[in-house]
């Protein structure tokens, strides 16, 4: 490989995998930040998230809960409170009608204990409303779902020309045509298992009933 194919694969390789090592050094706002942009420029998103709710549909408590629990793992993170502040900001797209959001949640989102009880009952509280029809539409894959696929892990889907998804160490854009397809392939698969409307409705139901809350 000449010197030029080096440069050029390293820079490519930097594009689309970024550490979270380097990316929080400067504090997890600027990483939301820059999922707003991102954002601004999606005009049809589909997702898949198999451990948390997805950050577009969470609550501000359920955020600095989940945020928080991050530090764990990543010592660097001393902004959790703006970084709540950004991601609530986010939210605000869901409210364009030009724009179009398809979430898919595994059942075990749901009943994730990364917050509190009364902090998890509210955020489920808060998804039933996602269920009408409308520009949000919100698929719950059940636990007792056949699956064409395995669950594996979370991932979005921009206008079907990037995907972002992560592991501990990083974050990965991808826009390779073939990652894309991937990925398009695998949501597609989930999305045959995922329950809409009132079975969504009693997921959730009874995701909140197992929190023994009254």
């Amino acid at each position: 490989m000449s010197q030029n194919e080096l440069e050029d694969s390293e820079q490519t390789s930097e594009t689309q995998t970024r550490s979270w090592r380097r990316q929080l050094a400067g504090g997890v706002r600027p990483v939301q930040e820059a999922h707003a942009a991102q954002g601004e420029r999606t005009g049809h998103r589909q997702s898949f998230d198999p451990t948390l709710i997805p950050g577009l549909l969470q609550t501000s408590d359920y955020a600095r809960a989940a945020l928080t629990r991050y530090t764990r793992v990543h010592p660097s993170i001393s902004d959790v409170e703006a970084a709540v502040v950004a991601r609530m900001d986010r939210q605000r797209a869901l409210g364009d009608r030009s724009r179009s959001f398809h979430f898919l949640v595994w059942e075990g989102a749901l009943v994730s204990r990364v917050c509190p009880p009364a902090v998890l009952a509210d955020q489920l509280e808060s998804l039933v409303p996602r269920l009408a029809p409308g520009n949000v539409r919100l698929g719950i894959v059940p636990f007792d779902a056949e699956l064409s696929v395995p669950v594996g892990v979370g991932f979005s889907i921009h206008d079907g020309e990037l995907v972002i998804t992560e592991s501990w160490h990083a974050e990965m854009w991808l826009d390779d045509p073939a990652d894309v397809a991937l990925h398009v392939r695998a949501w597609e698969a989930l999305a045959e298992s995922a329950v809409y409307g009132p079975a969504a409705h009693r997921v959730i139901g009874r995701a909140r009933r197992g929190l023994g809350l009254s």
